[in-house]
């Protein structure tokens, strides 16, 4: 299993005291015209038909999360985001636009509570999020609306 290889990594972090978030494997949306196909393969690996599919990478995942959680290690759920919105995805597994802001206003949440930032700090995911792109907060002005209404 792939998560238990990270496992000893994982552990040599947390004893240094570095912090770690996990993130789950997000949904995947196989293309509606392909069959099963031939995976990509490394060198030396024996060509398989693809295995993925969003039962088997449920499954994976709530194993990875319960094993994080025996190192105390938290969880973002990528694929309870990702799942209802498989449609928007290009390729079939890497999503970008609203889903991909999701996963990274989760993911932030997370990191603000594993380094100790009180949830009433003021600044919220948004924020960060902005600051990171260099984007400032758009001014809104529902006076207009305010007056019809």
């Amino acid at each position: 299993n792939t998560t238990e290889r990270f496992v000893p990594i994982l552990q040599d972090a947390l004893r240094s005291g570095k912090r770690v978030v996990w993130v789950t494997t997000t949904a995947w949306q196989p293309k509606k015209a392909s069959g099963p196909r031939l995976r990509f393969s490394l060198p030396g690996e024996r060509r398989s038909l693809d295995w993925r599919n969003n039962y088997r990478l449920q499954l994976l995942n709530r194993y990875a999360a319960a094993r994080m959680s025996t190192l105390r290690v938290p969880v973002v759920d990528a694929f309870a985001v990702s799942y209802p919105m498989m449609h928007t995805t290009r390729d079939g597994a890497h999503y970008l636009g609203q889903v991909q802001r999701a996963i990274v206003k989760v993911l932030l949440h997370t990191l603000g509570q594993l380094c100790g930032s009180p949830d009433d700090s003021g600044t919220s995911s948004d924020d960060l999020l902005r600051a990171a792109a260099g984007v400032k907060e758009p001014e809104l002005d529902f006076s207009a609306a305010a007056a019809a209404g």
